[in-house]
């Protein structure tokens, strides 16, 4: 079909994918270009919809996925949990400053540079020291969960669904996944109201 699906077509996909998201891990911020694409259709419209390059790219990381589904990395795993199978992390992002991150045995500060200070996406903000520790901590959080404590809420729902109506979110949370396959950890996400 050349990268072109009927509406009723690509309603199905995203169904389908929905309904396989719970079994593979990392795998609900891929989703998220297929259901703008579908949500951005007008209700009576007809004929073939054109996936966007993104949409594409996360079509070819699905198929990556579920040819792999036997891998450790894409596999979600159940097991008992002790309090010391979390690394709680908790963070903060101010719009002007930076943002930290705080967790038993150690920080992460960064001063946001003037391209980041610009960034209009406070959740954006708010996600991003999350991820940077994760890239510092993954080995540490192999076969643990990180709970992600933050006082947004925008953010604590976005980890916990793996999805972000901003594409910037959404490629955070892609990192956030791809590390989560690579380290073999979970993140779940708490929101601390500050007030």
């Amino acid at each position: 079909k050349k990268g072109r699906l009927t509406k009723r077509e690509l309603h199905s996909l995203c169904g389908m994918l929905n309904w396989l998201s719970p079994l593979i891990r990392g795998s609900r911020p891929y989703l998220r270009s297929l259901w703008d694409l579908f949500k951005n259709l007008k209700k009576r419209e007809r004929g073939r919809v054109w996936l966007s390059k993104l949409a594409r790219d996360d079509l070819g990381w699905w198929l990556q996925a579920l040819e792999r589904l036997g891998d450790d990395g894409y596999k979600v795993q159940w097991k008992e949990l002790d309090m010391e199978d979390f690394v709680v992390v908790a963070s903060d992002a101010s719009g002007d400053w930076g943002c930290g991150a705080w967790w038993k045995g150690g920080h992460y500060q960064h001063r946001w540079t003037q391209k980041e200070q610009a960034w209009d996406s406070m959740p954006r903000k708010e996600l991003h020291p999350i991820v940077e520790v994760a890239k510092q901590i993954g080995p540490d959080l192999t076969g643990k969960i990180l709970l992600a404590a933050t006082d947004s809420i925008t953010n604590a729902y976005a980890i916990n669904a793996g999805s972000s109506s901003s594409p910037e979110g959404t490629a955070l949370l892609k990192q956030l996944a791809e590390l989560e396959r690579k380290h073999d950890f979970e993140t779940v996400s708490v929101w601390l109201p500050r007030e």
